[in-house]
């Protein structure tokens, strides 16, 4: 990417130009990734789950907890 880069601005391309580029291709593969990853929905949303089998306390626990599921995931994928 620096090499794209520093080839791009040896060229004249100016440096904003070059930043919109970048971030118009970013949004379209991300919003193709969502797209195709969102064909099977997996339900984050561990609150309405959880408070339908128990009480709210729980639920709340639940909440407070997916900081820390996140960051437990972030680690094994790394």
């Amino acid at each position: 990417m620096n090499m794209l880069t520093k080839t791009a601005f040896n060229r004249g391309m100016s440096t904003f130009v070059f930043v919109f580029y970048r971030q118009v291709v970013a949004a379209v593969l991300l919003t193709l990734l969502a797209i195709i990853f969102t064909r099977f929905p997996i339900n984050l949303n561990l609150q309405s789950v959880v408070i339908n089998y128990t009480s709210a306390t729980l639920a709340s626990a639940a909440q407070n907890l997916m900081s820390l599921f996140t960051f437990l995931l972030s680690v094994f994928i790394r």
